[in-house]
């Protein structure tokens, strides 16, 4: 799980210990790359800003949520087995706390 800005520049992370910076900061570039294209289509398409958004992949779970009144954005990446309805609805009930912490 990590808060990064709209460019990828994580501003939180909480994960492994073994995890390097630099797959922190790749992974970063990759989720902003992902979410600028997403915007572009979001806003061609149906003219609003892109506030949550769930991909599924054989082994991963990746979900982003935009942070209320920041440009700012949480990153989690899970496992296939994660329960991502449960991990939506905690972050509903977070969000308003985690947008007042940054």
């Amino acid at each position: 799980m990590f808060v990064h800005n709209r460019v990828g520049f994580p501003l939180f992370y909480l994960g492994e210990d073994s995890q390097q910076k630099e797959t922190i900061t790749n992974l970063g570039n990759q989720v902003s790359g992902m979410l600028e294209r997403v915007m572009k289509n979001s806003r061609f398409l149906m003219g609003e800003e892109l506030h949550f958004w769930e991909m599924q992949f054989q082994k991963k779970v990746f979900i982003l949520q935009k942070i209320p009144n920041q440009d700012a954005y949480l990153t989690i990446v899970g496992n296939q087995n994660v329960n991502s309805g449960y991990i939506r609805l905690e972050i509903k009930k977070n969000l308003d706390d985690l947008s007042k912490l940054l």
